[in-house]
């Protein structure tokens, strides 16, 4: 974790992406944002200097949105 702002009904996470044999390293940023009885997940990933990731970011995200599935909320 690199970074943490508030932003408009929420916060926008900033997360460094290691370096790799695959990618030079980057920026995954997160944005949390409340909206009624839910909460709106953005997520980006951002490796710079480099045209093509091969398919780092995109499994990034889509082991972010996996683990954010299974979280479980106890609200009582």
């Amino acid at each position: 974790m690199k970074e943490v702002h508030e932003a408009n009904n929420g916060i926008v996470l900033i997360a460094s992406i290691p370096s790799s044999m695959k990618t030079f390293g980057g920026e995954i940023i997160i944005s949390l944002e409340e909206k009624a009885a839910e909460t709106k997940v953005t997520v980006d990933a951002k490796i710079k200097g480099q045209l093509y990731d091969w398919g780092k970011s995109k499994s990034i995200v889509k082991a972010l949105f996996l683990d954010i599935e299974e979280i479980e909320l106890d609200l009582g």
